[in-house]
C-alpha cells in the first residue's frame, strides 16, 4: 500500500501542476520537491506515532 501511494501521489501531483495549470517544467520541480517532502514529513509523523504508542 505504501509503494503505491508513493508512485501515485508524485505522479498525480506532476500531471496537475505540468498540464492542468500549464506550468511546464517549473511545475514538474515544484511536484517533484513537494511529494519527496510530503513523503517525509508522513515517514516523521510515522515515526514519532510509534514511538508514543
Amino acid at each position: 500500500m505504501a509503494f503505491g501511494c508513493s508512485i501515485r501521489y508524485p505522479y498525480s501531483l506532476s500531471l496537475l501542476f505540468v498540464y492542468k495549470l500549464n506550468m511546464g517544467i517549473s511545475g514538474a520541480m515544484i511536484a517533484l520537491s513537494m511529494s519527496s517532502w510530503f513523503l517525509v514529513i508522513g515517514e516523521f509523523i510515522y515515526i514519532f506515532w510509534r514511538m508514543v504508542s
